[in-house]
């Protein structure tokens, strides 16, 4: 368990006590980087305005894929890139199991990309991505991968994204911190935007996404939130502590 530098043990998985969460997207419309105004709570909201931002496939988001534990901060500086943050946390919360983003989404192109990153922020601001791969949907497959589906330009979508499961503690002073945006290069070829086959497409195409999160339009993300104590606690081993430690948030 990163944040912990512990292992768990449990008889079965998902861990007995392990309740879905859900933490709903809000902001006033300025969600764009970390400066703006996105926030994760507990509670939906109503009369939330929608974010947008502009995607440009010749200019996507930067990832370094396999690197568990990288320091956000420079990707979620980018007004491409929407970042919604919890309260500070007031004691421990412990997440294990999978992890989900419901968006509702639209675009003014026929087929796009949408990415999300969760991410702990500490204290001293660091926001350390959880999970080794950014969870991605890919337009044209939001109803399953078996068919191909373009989009209405406009027409507002819901867009499942899978960020895997973790086992992680965020510790009292961390926030939770999710961020969306539409590229993850080099991890996942950027998408054109186009809506054409994709292995002979030579077009680029600049896309206008726009992500709701209103009383009728919910976007949120979906927590596996440990609601006690089920399982046996041990040390990582020596090997793992300078892999782990980082995640606590201590000095070494």
């Amino acid at each position: 368990m990163t944040g912990a530098n512990a292992w768990r043990t449990f008889d079965n998985y998902p861990p007995t006590g392990a309740t879905p969460r859900k933490l709903y997207l809000t902001s006033g419309g300025r969600a764009n980087s970390s400066l703006g105004d996105g926030r994760l709570v507990w509670e939906p909201t109503a009369g939330s305005p929608p974010d947008w931002y502009t995607y440009d496939p010749r200019n996507p988001v930067p990832d370094h894929p396999g690197n568990w534990g990288t320091d956000r901060r420079p990707v979620q500086r980018r007004k491409d890139v929407l970042v919604y943050t919890g309260d500070v946390l007031t004691s421990a919360l412990e997440v294990i199991g999978g992890v989900v983003v419901n968006l509702q989404a639209s675009s003014d192109a026929l087929d796009t990309d949408f990415t999300a990153v969760l991410s702990d922020v500490g204290p001293d601001g660091r926001a350390l991505k959880l999970g080794p791969l950014v969870g991605i949907r890919r337009a044209r497959y939001r109803k399953g991968y078996d068919r191909e589906e373009l989009l209405t330009p406009g027409k507002v979508e819901n867009l499942p994204i899978e960020l895997f499961d973790i086992a992680h503690r965020f510790q009292p002073g961390h926030r939770i911190r999710l961020e969306i945006s539409s590229s993850a290069s080099p991890t996942y070829n950027p998408n054109q935007n186009t809506g054409n086959p994709v292995v002979t497409d030579t077009v680029w195409q600049v896309a206008r996404q726009t992500i709701y999160h209103d009383r009728t339009r919910v976007s949120s993300i979906t927590l596996s939130v440990m609601s006690s104590r089920r399982s046996i606690e041990r040390p990582a081993a020596p090997e793992n502590r300078v892999a782990r430690h980082r995640f606590t948030g201590k000095p070494r």
